[in-house]
């Protein structure tokens, strides 16, 4: 049989294409002959569907129900066989049930989705692209003089690291990946850390950290909270690392209780039933922080590049920007300060260290 390639199929034409199967089988008579032939049309069916007239797709539709209704009664009868765990996935994809490679990877590939993005998210991809551009180009900016020094290569190098993480937290905030997402911002902090550190004027702990020493003894000098210690910033921004750290880079339980949704109703049998998410963590509070982070971390890259590089940049432009960044402080606010306040979490000192850091960064431009 041959159907023209832009005509409609009919049900009529399906019809005749299943007698015709049926006598090209040789045996039609045979139980598995017969099944084989209806799980071949089923797909032919699905294969096509866009391409069948109304009243196919109703058949089609009608013989998928009646086919998953017709497997879901035979299958705890079979044997556990290769053959029988993929029959279960099939009727698991039929329902909408299963988790496909291709979806998930796809959802990381394209770009979202306007009508179903949140205003949130606009919002902040709009905060996050204007101010990333300004990132960006004072960076090629300082790139463009020639810098001397251990400490010169590593705050540079360090801030391209930042560059980076930071896109791929705001890709995986985007796509609600909340978790992932705090694992990059984690790293952006550490980084922006030994960044200050080797701005304080003290060669030596560049020089160590590039230095051929053992890497135990350079840890025990400049590991994550050493640092913080030295920059006298352990006991608020200890709390911030810790909560990245549990929420995203360690398997915590914290991490999970995000992941992991409790059933209203319990299973037919009577136990609990939770629900464990991939693919993300949308409509969580989690999602909503994630893209807080973001904003904020890039607000302090913003400033360490000023501070660290300020010979080499305009300085009546860097006042600009920096008191362009009410916008961002404002988000940090309304979105992470309030929401955990009204929670009746403690925010004072990420509430004075957002408010109190763009005057921070002015004084010492104006």
């Amino acid at each position: 049989m041959t159907l023209e390639q832009d005509s409609k199929i009919t049900p009529q034409y399906l019809g005749n294409k299943l007698v015709e199967s049926f006598k090209a089988s040789g045996n039609p008579k045979d139980p598995a002959t017969q099944w084989k032939i209806m799980v071949e049309h089923f797909v032919y069916c699905l294969s096509n569907y866009d391409r069948l007239s109304p009243e196919a797709q109703k058949i089609t539709d009608d013989l998928q129900k009646q086919m998953i209704e017709m497997v879901e009664k035979q299958l705890p009868a079979l044997p556990d066989t290769v053959e029988t765990r993929k029959l279960k996935r099939l009727t698991r994809g039929a329902k909408g049930k299963r988790l496909f490679a291709d979806g998930y990877i796809k959802a990381l590939e394209t770009p979202l989705d306007e009508t179903e993005t949140p205003e949130l998210y606009k919002k902040v991809r709009e905060i996050f692209e204007k101010n990333l551009q300004i990132v960006m180009d004072l960076y090629q900016d300082v790139t463009d003089n020639t810098l001397s020094g251990p400490a010169m290569f590593c705050k540079l190098s360090l801030l391209g690291v930042c560059i980076d993480e930071l896109l791929v937290a705001f890709h995986l905030s985007q796509r609600s990946y909340a978790g992932q997402a705090f694992s990059h911002i984690r790293t952006i902090q550490e980084s922006l850390d030994l960044v200050e550190l080797f701005n304080k004027g003290e060669p030596r702990w560049a020089d160590l950290w590039t230095s051929d020493k053992q890497s135990k003894e350079i840890w025990k000098e400049l590991k994550p909270s050493k640092v913080r210690e030295k920059l006298g910033k352990d006991k608020f921004f200890g709390k911030i690392y810790s909560l990245l750290s549990g929420a995203g880079s360690h398997p915590s339980f914290e991490m999970l209780r995000t992941r992991c949704r409790m059933a209203v109703k319990p299973s037919p049998k009577g136990n609990r039933q939770f629900k464990i998410s991939i693919g993300g963590t949308p409509k969580t509070k989690e999602a909503i922080f994630a893209h807080v982070f973001v904003l904020l971390s890039m607000v302090m890259i913003l400033a360490q590049i000023a501070n660290s590089f300020k010979k080499f940049l305009n300085e009546p432009e860097i006042v600009e920007i920096l008191k362009s960044t009410d916008e961002v402080t404002g988000f940090v606010v309304t979105f992470l300060v309030k929401p955990l306040e009204d929670a009746g979490q403690d925010m004072s000192d990420i509430k004075k260290f957002v408010l109190d850091t763009k005057e921070k960064l002015l004084k010492g431009f104006v």
